[in-house]
């Protein structure tokens, strides 16, 4: 498949910006068709630029084998996660947070996403202080927010498209 172009996301404030291929995002659709009408989701992937205020999301895994799916609840799984991250991390690409589907719902985070995300920014194994979530809702809606260490969550919004 031959994508071109991405998606750039940014906080209000400039603190934290985003930025999402058109390939990953494309990825993520399709996973989503095929699970409807069940919630899927995985893991975000990629790289921090120069000055740690830009993610550069490279990848978005499906669920892990583990993962369980339902109408209106998704709990991604473990399974195989760990050895995949730590091969990603030899390349210099780290677990930038989540994402996930909530089919023919909202695209905002429900208060059970806010807890998970809440508790990977606290999680020291997590080596995530600022966990992203993107949650695909109806009509190819994204939300995109970041959760920093003990503080609010963060809503991006779309900066451009190119």
């Amino acid at each position: 498949m031959t994508c071109k172009g991405s998606e750039e996301f940014r906080s209000p404030d400039g603190r934290f910006r985003l930025v999402i291929g058109n390939c990953q995002l494309s990825g993520m659709r399709d996973l989503c068709s095929k699970s409807h009408p069940l919630e899927t989701g995985g893991v975000l992937t990629g790289y921090y630029n120069a000055g740690l205020d830009t993610a550069i999301v490279t990848g978005a895994g499906g669920p892990p084998p583990d993962s369980e799916r339902g109408r209106t609840g998704f709990y991604r799984g473990t399974q195989g996660l760990g050895q995949a991250l730590a091969s990603l991390w030899r390349k210099r690409e780290y677990y930038l947070g989540e994402w996930h589907y909530h089919p023919g719902g909202s695209a905002m985070p429900s208060a059970a996403d806010v807890r998970q995300m809440q508790d990977i920014a606290r999680d020291d194994k997590a080596h995530c202080p600022e966990p992203i979530l993107l949650v695909m809702g109806e009509n190819n809606a994204v939300t995109a927010h970041v959760f920093p260490r003990n503080q609010t969550a963060v809503e991006l919004t779309v900066e451009c498209a190119t």
